[in-house]
């Protein structure tokens, strides 16, 4: 996993998956997938879309 800084506020902290050959048990994805996830620096912190 890379961070990339989108702005001094934004920081994306996504990831890629190549290794599940189905989504949520009924989806195929031959290519996997990408789970994006968001760290917004404001008054508070937040995170949006977390990825386990």
């Amino acid at each position: 996993m890379k961070d990339i800084i989108i702005s001094d506020d934004i920081i994306y902290i996504g990831a890629d998956d190549k290794d599940i050959e189905l989504f949520e048990n009924q989806y195929n994805v031959p290519n996997g997938v990408a789970y994006n996830s968001y760290i917004i620096i404001d008054k508070k912190i937040a995170i949006n879309n977390r990825y386990n």
